[in-house]
């Protein structure tokens, strides 16, 4: 077989492989000119109602009273717990007698083919937590609310401040309303970086093949031809590590219609990417994991999510070296996570359910969600609001420092597929050493194949 028909069969292989794996107006009183005859008795005007909140909505606060609804997401673990004590507490605090049932599904795959059943049989619940690209879809689908007319909501909505608050902004025709969020980033080992003669973090491409590519000449200079290939990057085909790479570069995939992936600045990040391992700057693991490889100097950077903080700093435990969080070069990175969002039901069960995602997203909820997953907050709020977790977990404060660089990834039904695009391509050239240009045409032409655009 040729190698490019074996590269195009290895990205169709992992891509397949993936995907089977959202007032009353008063107007003013004219004055009667005074005249000899007796005045008119002018009418009283009569008083003007009160305006009733919820009224816009088509419903009362009184209609809420006894609202039940379904609540849908798929967190597991403890991040599931946590929502269902949240359920509870909203249920038993709210002023409106709103009772929230949260179901969990284990994970987001699994809430997708409920998603996909209950429509046929018109059991969908009211608020559902999925993935971006899950609720792009069932926006097309029209099985999503939207959230203009709640956003806006002068009693129940968000102030300009308020929308402006949430990290990226809230947009003024929002889909779903962000939560928190995990991001992928650079783990560095500063002490050895120090040691190199390096005083701070890559800020640049070539800034970071210097320090990758010191850090394998380190290991080269001794006797032991056998441990030559370490230092740099330990190489992973994460699919979030592939597009913090490209958002690195200006290389976004996304041109807002469609995914191109065959661009001049992707090419430009695979042929770096390729360049350093074939310089011996960067190296593949035998490994499962590779926790270990920075506290033992056999990695200068490693590319981790937040969820993989405390296995990191777990291997640091037995070395004297200090690491932190990083961005990729040009203070570029990925953040992602699950997103809430309406589905069309009544009036007054549209808005409990708005009104437990709006609790959801407070400074105060966002603030115990990220400190109980050691996630990013969805309020810059909140992020103030955590000055004692941050001193107590320095790798997360140093997350959190780099709120403004994590772009959030498209709201494209087609994401998941064009993610997994991007991790094989990165595979295909780093490990498998595939030509840049010839692996991204093929993305492009498996991302055409699959989707028939």
């Amino acid at each position: 077989m040729s190698r490019s028909r074996a590269f195009h069969a290895l990205i169709i292989f992992s891509v397949l492989l993936a995907a089977c794996s959202p007032q009353v107006i008063f107007l003013p009183l004219k004055t009667a000119t005074p005249t000899l005859a007796p005045a008119t008795p002018t009418a009283t005007p009569a008083p003007s109602a009160t305006p009733i909140p919820g009224a816009e909505l088509g419903v009362s606060p009184a209609a809420l009273r006894g609202v039940e609804i379904n609540f849908w997401h798929g967190a597991d673990g403890a991040q599931s717990a946590l929502l269902a004590q949240l359920a509870i507490e909203f249920s038993l605090s709210n002023a409106w007698g709103i009772t929230v049932k949260p179901t969990g599904w284990g994970n987001y795959y699994k809430l997708g083919g409920a998603v996909a059943s209950a429509k046929t049989s018109s059991s969908l619940p009211d608020l559902l937590l999925a993935l971006p690209e899950q609720e792009a879809t069932w926006e097309q689908e029209s099985l999503l609310a939207p959230l203009t007319p709640y956003l806006h909501h002068p009693e129940f909505g968000f102030s300009s401040a308020e929308q402006a608050d949430f990290a990226p902004p809230l947009a003024e025709t929002a889909l779903t309303l962000t939560t928190v969020r995990s991001a992928r980033l650079l783990a560095y080992n500063f002490t050895w970086a120090r040691a190199l003669g390096f005083e701070s973090a890559p800020q640049t491409p070539e800034q970071f093949r210097q320090q990758a590519c010191a850090a394998n000449a380190a290991w080269r200079a001794d006797a032991d031809p056998t441990n030559d290939g370490y230092g740099g990057w330990v190489v992973d085909e994460n699919p979030w590590t592939a597009y913090a790479w490209l958002r690195a570069f200006d290389a976004e995939p996304w041109n807002g219609e469609t995914f191109a992936f065959n661009t001049p600045a992707a090419e430009t990040t695979l042929t770096f990417l390729e360049q350093l391992r074939e310089a011996g700057c960067a190296w593949v693991s035998d490994e499962a994991v590779n926790y270990a490889a920075l506290p033992e100097r056999k990695a200068l950077f490693a590319t981790i999510n937040l969820a993989e903080v405390p296995e990191q700093a777990a291997a640091f435990r037995s070395s004297s070296d200090e690491w932190t969080l990083i961005a990729f070069p040009g203070e570029a990175g990925a953040s992602y996570g699950a997103d809430l969002a309406l589905v069309p039901t009544s009036p007054a069960r549209q808005l409990a359910a708005w009104l437990f995602a709006r609790w959801l997203v407070s400074p105060e909820i966002q603030g115990r969600w990220a400190t109980q997953t050691g996630y990013l907050p969805a309020r810059l709020s909140a992020l103030a609001q955590m000055g004692e977790y941050a001193a107590a977990h320095p790798q997360w404060a140093a997350a959190a420092a780099l709120t403004a660089e994590l772009g959030a990834p498209p709201l494209a039904a087609r994401w998941g597929l064009a993610r997994n695009l991007l991790g094989s391509g990165l595979g295909a050239v780093v490990i498998v050493g595939g030509d840049p240009r010839l692996v991204l045409e093929q993305m492009d032409e498996t991302f055409k194949a699959v989707t028939g655009k």
